[in-house]
């Protein structure tokens, strides 16, 4: 099991628990709040190291000493978004590790520029994901490997031509032989029926979406 630190993205749209429960976060981790996700770590009881942003939906009464040295601020016409920032600057400190606390519930233009940034960031080699109660959403790897993950939903989207998968196991239908398109629907919904599941891709970047039941 991989214990190296993780970077944990506050936004402002972090939900009140995630998928696998803010006691995960460790003492060797990273807490950055994303913009106006500072007033979020204070409702949440988190602590953030660091605050990334335009600053542009940051409360005064929250921004009352933090420290300056600690606050990562930028312009607020720029390319990026505060959470793609967020993640290029936790990724120049070193970690490898990230995940993204966001209910995705808010804006469809906003949740399309987390995916976006999980694919940054996985394009760079990373360990990222998007974390919300009942959701938790990354790019596949070449292998995957998990479990204690019986029962939950697994939806597969493919972000090129096509993708194409060489075995499976765990799943309710395989997807030996598969090749998933971007125009079907095919890869939504399938469901993990053992304790443990695996992937094999052979090509194609896909989006991994894990909803749990009930």
């Amino acid at each position: 099991m991989n214990s190296a630190p993780r970077a944990w993205l506050i936004t402002p749209q972090a939900p009140s628990e995630i998928w696998g429960g803010y006691t995960l976060i460790g003492a060797d981790d990273l807490v950055v709040a994303v913009d106006g996700g500072l007033q979020r770590c204070k409702e949440l009881g988190l602590i953030p190291q660091y605050l990334c942003g335009d600053l542009d939906s940051v409360r005064d009464q929250d921004l009352q000493g933090f420290p300056e040295e600690r606050i990562w601020a930028f312009p607020t016409d720029k390319d990026e978004t505060d959470t793609e920032l967020a993640m290029l600057k936790c990724l120049e400190l070193g970690y490898a590790r990230i995940v993204i606390c966001n209910d995705m519930q808010g804006r469809i233009d906003h949740s399309l520029g987390l995916i976006q940034n999980l694919r940054l960031g996985f394009q760079k080699g990373l360990d990222i994901r998007i974390e919300t109660s009942f959701q938790r959403l990354w790019f596949l790897p070449s292998v995957w490997e998990a479990e204690g993950l019986r029962g939950c939903l697994l939806s597969l989207v493919t972000f090129g031509e096509s993708a194409l998968f060489s075995h499976s196991e765990g799943l309710k239908w395989p997807l030996d032989g598969l090749e998933l398109k971007p125009e079907l629907s095919r890869g939504i919904s399938n469901l993990i029926i053992s304790e443990r599941a695996s992937i094999r891709l052979t090509g194609g970047p896909v989006l991994a979406i894990l909803s749990k039941r009930g």
